[in-house]
């Protein structure tokens, strides 16, 4: 989270600097860094704070759209402003995303039945992602793509959190759609949006930021987690419908079977862990697909039957697959 970008906007919508600032522990000084971030449990301290000033469910939004108006988010706003188009302006914010989504996340870029899926995934194990953060991070890029593309229109928001609102009031606050419970954060667009024109983009603003931004990413740049190879391999297993097994896990990672889950157990995690991650994560994309039965949905991603994968999502999710695709519909 970009911590100057938030206790400005939110100061400019009534709360106090120096309260904001002191949940943080920051001063005044702090704030002249435009990259500026905190701790997880500083992020923490700062949403608690302008919560309990603002007394709304939906703060993070209004602080999401502040700073859309004032430009407080420039680096963003202007990587957006450059590209001629919304794709293009998404394939220049990639190499960006450590900036404002922090470590261990995972770029999303997939095209899912007729629309695109833009995004970042976070671990929801360990500590997990600070909600109102990402609430703020994504609404501040819809917020930024409507301001100059008159074509983008979004199909939904997408949040891997529980919703800590009613969808009715989310989708009054935001003007579209909104998941929560979702394989990602981000956004979902047709293929109008996703190559909506930017009509007054600026070329020479591109040449600028990458000087700019050049220096931050790559002070930023961090080696992937140490179960991060063994986790894609899942995926793409899960994708093709082959079984997640540890052998075939090995296989692929070119290691033994014992070197993979010594290596596991040191990121405090195993196959069965990764296994059920990816499982979880998929059956979320899956279920929104109503060409595809849940038995046939349980058969792909490798469960004996459809009852073990009802279970299995009652127990990711507390609802029932029928209870998920209704409440994506409504």
């Amino acid at each position: 989270m970009l911590t100057r970008a938030v206790v400005l906007a939110a100061e400019a919508l009534g709360a106090s600097r120096a309260a904001l600032l002191a949940a943080v522990g920051l001063s005044d000084e702090d704030l002249a860094a435009y990259d500026l971030r905190v701790a997880r449990d500083n992020a923490v301290a700062l949403w608690d704070a302008i919560e309990a000033w603002s007394n709304e469910p939906l703060i993070a939004a209004r602080i999401a759209q502040q700073i859309a108006r004032s430009g407080g988010a420039a680096l963003f706003q202007y990587t957006v402003r450059a590209a001629p188009t919304v794709e293009a302006a998404w394939a220049r914010l990639l190499p960006m995303l450590g900036l404002f989504f922090g470590d261990g996340f995972e770029s999303v870029t997939r095209a899912v039945d007729g629309h695109w899926e833009l995004g970042y995934r976070l671990p929801l194990h360990g500590d997990g992602p600070v909600p109102r953060s990402e609430e703020c991070v994504v609404v501040g890029f819809v917020e930024q793509c409507r301001a100059v593309a008159p074509g983008f229109a979004p199909a939904a928001l997408c949040f891997q959190h529980e919703a800590g609102a009613p969808l009715a009031d989310w989708r009054r606050e935001v003007g579209c759609p909104v998941e929560f419970g979702a394989s990602y954060y981000g956004v979902r667009i047709g293929e109008r949006a996703y190559r909506a024109a930017i009509p007054g983009h600026d070329p020479s603003l591109a040449r600028l930021l990458e000087g700019l931004a050049r220096p931050i990413v790559e002070a930023r740049a961090e080696v992937p987690g140490p179960a991060e190879p063994a986790a894609r391999v899942i995926r793409a297993l899960l994708e093709r419908g082959e079984p997640a097994t540890l052998d075939a896990i090995a296989r692929a990672l070119h290691v033994s079977r014992r070197t993979l889950q010594r290596q596991l157990a040191a990121a405090g995690t195993s196959v069965r862990g990764e296994l059920d991650r990816a499982r979880h994560e998929a059956a979320l994309v899956l279920l929104r697909d109503v060409r595809s039965t849940v038995a046939e949905i349980a058969a792909r991603l490798g469960f004996a039957d459809p009852s073990q994968f009802t279970r299995a999502v009652r127990r990711w999710t507390g609802a029932a697959p029928t209870e998920l695709r209704f409440r994506a519909r409504h």
